[in-house]
C-alpha cells in the first residue's frame, strides 16, 4: 500500500482495542480506532504496519518511495537554472519526454499539466508511443483532435482561441502501481514566434562581407570572415554560426542572433517585425534603436563584451527573465536587461 492510504482493521467484538505498530513502533491511537490514517505519519521509505487485537495481528507493506520522472527536452536556443527549476526559451515547437522508474514491480504512470490545468497522463505522442509529447502555439490536429495547444487550450481543429506564444509553466509526476504519487516537479518555458522561413542558406565558411539585399538569409552552423550589412527589407538568421565581423542592420525587417558568436560589433536600427538575440556572444558593443516590431524586441541570456544600449524601441526590449551578461554600462531601455 502507499504511504497516504487509510488502512482499516475490522475485528470482533471481543477483541478489544487495536495496537498499531509501524516497524515495531507504537503509533499512538487514543480513540481505539479501527482505522489509522498513514499521511500524518509522512512515511518515507519502506515499513511494515501490523494491527494486533486480541491476540491476532494484521500486516502490511508500506511503500513510502516515491516515483522518479526525468525528462528529456529537445534542444532550446536557452537554458537558465533558477531555484525554482529550470527555464527554457524555443522559437515555434518544442518537445518533451517523460521517462518514470520506481523501486517496485508494476507500472508507473507519468503526467504532466500546463498552466495548472488538469493532469494529463503522458503515453509519448498519439500517432507514436516512443515519440515525445509536440507542444507548439496552436496544436497539432489528430483525428479531428487538438494536442499540444500551448495557452488557452484548443480541444478541435474549430475552436478560435489565441495562439500559446509566451511564457507557461510545466508540471509533471508519477503515480507508481502502489498508489504514491510524486511530489511535482517543474519548468518554465518562453515560445517566441518562429524566426522568418529562409530564402537563402549559407553553411560552412563565407570569407568576405556579406551584404543582404532581399529575402531572409539564414547561416546555420556557418563561419563568416567579414562584415555583415542587412538592408532595408531584408533579413538575416543566425543560428549556431560564428560571425567574425561587426552586423548591421538599417531597417531591416528581421534580425535573429540564436546561439551565435559575433567577434565585432552589432548596431540594429529601424528593424522593423522582429528582433530576436537569445544565448549568443557580442564581442563589442550591441545597440538597438528606433525598432518598430511585432513583438518587444527580445534581447535574452546574451554575453555583451562592451556596452548595452537601446533607445526609441516600440515596444520596449525584454529579456524574458532571462539577464544578460553585459560588462560595458548599460543605458536607455535596456538599463535593466
Amino acid at each position: 500500500m502507499s504511504a497516504d492510504e487509510v488502512v482499516y482493521a475490522e475485528t470482533a467484538q471481543s477483541a478489544g482495542a487495536i495496537t498499531w505498530k509501524v516497524d515495531g513502533r507504537i503509533v499512538d491511537n487514543p480513540g481505539n480506532d479501527r482505522d489509522l490514517d498513514l499521511a500524518p505519519l509522512a512515511l518515507t521509505g519502506r515499513h511494515t504496519l501490523t494491527a494486533t487485537a486480541g491476540g491476532e495481528t494484521r500486516t502490511w507493506d508500506v511503500d513510502g518511495i516515491q516515483p522518479v520522472v526525468t525528462p528529456t527536452m529537445s534542444k532550446p536556443l536557452l537554458t537558465v537554472q533558477k531555484p525554482s527549476g529550470p527555464e527554457y526559451i524555443y522559437n515555434d515547437a518544442f518537445t518533451m519526454g517523460l521517462a518514470a522508474r520506481d523501486d517496485s514491480a508494476g507500472y508507473v504512470v507519468p503526467e504532466f499539466r500546463v498552466d495548472g490545468d488538469g493532469w494529463y497522463n503522458y503515453y509519448g505522442w498519439p500517432t507514436d508511443a516512443s515519440a515525445p509529447f509536440r507542444f507548439t502555439a496552436e496544436g497539432t490536429t489528430i483525428d479531428q483532435l487538438v494536442y499540444g495547444k500551448l495557452g488557452v487550450p484548443r480541444v478541435v481543429p474549430w475552436d478560435d482561441v489565441p495562439p500559446g506564444y509566451g511564457r507557461h509553466r510545466v508540471e509533471y509526476r508519477a503515480i507508481d502501481a502502489t498508489g504514491n504519487i510524486g511530489d511535482p516537479r517543474s519548468f518554465a518555458v518562453t515560445l517566441l514566434r518562429p524566426a522568418p522561413a529562409c530564402t537563402t542558406t549559407v553553411t560552412g565558411t563565407h570569407d568576405g562581407a556579406l551584404y543582404v539585399r532581399t529575402g531572409v538569409t539564414c547561416l546555420t552552423g556557418a563561419t563568416v570572415n567579414g562584415p555583415i550589412l542587412v538592408a532595408a527589407g531584408a533579413s538575416l538568421v543566425a543560428t549556431d554560426s560564428r560571425l567574425n565581423g561587426p552586423v548591421r542592420a538599417d531597417q531591416a525587417a528581421d534580425l535573429h542572433l540564436l546561439r551565435s558568436m559575433i567577434t565585432g560589433p552589432v548596431s540594429a536600427n529601424g528593424v522593423s517585425r522582429s528582433l530576436v538575440a537569445v544565448g549568443s556572444t557580442v564581442q563589442g558593443p550591441l545597440s538597438v534603436t528606433n525598432s518598430r516590431t511585432t513583438d518587444p524586441a527580445t534581447l535574452a541570456g546574451n554575453t555583451v563584451d562592451g556596452p548595452l544600449t537601446c533607445s526609441g524601441n516600440a515596444p520596449t526590449p525584454t529579456n524574458l527573465e532571462a539577464p544578460n551578461q553585459v560588462s560595458g554600462p548599460r543605458s536607455g531601455q535596456c538599463a535593466k536587461l
